[in-house]
């Protein structure tokens, strides 16, 4: 007794002109920005900042060459990359002001 192998499965139907209203591909640079911008602002400040800001500008030229799909990723990296590294001055900046008025209440030694 021998048992018959399953049918082949039927490929997906698919319209004619269903490729005209596929959204382009997201470029994987404009995804790894937002990666890095979003690290920069929680686990590498600094580095993951610059690092999406500039793979941020790089992914918007190879955006607007291919005319890939990601543009508002890549946009979103540079903001939140831009924001990061200001917020990161600004605090280093009061941190240091801090440090100093309480260098300034320490009593002297005579």
């Amino acid at each position: 007794m021998s048992i018959a192998p399953p049918p082949p499965l039927a490929a997906a139907h698919e319209a004619p002109d269903a490729a005209a209203y596929r959204a382009p591909a997201t470029d994987l640079l404009a995804m790894l920005a937002i990666c890095a911008s979003a690290a920069g602002l929680v686990l590498l400040p600094g580095i993951g900042s610059i690092a999406g800001i500039v793979l941020g500008a790089i992914a918007l030229v190879r955006i607007r060459r291919t005319d890939a799909g990601g543009r508002p990723l890549a946009l979103a990296a540079i903001v939140l990359g831009a924001l990061s590294l200001v917020l990161l001055v600004v605090g280093v900046a009061l941190f240091a002001v801090g440090i100093g008025e309480l260098v300034e209440q320490l009593p002297t030694v005579r």
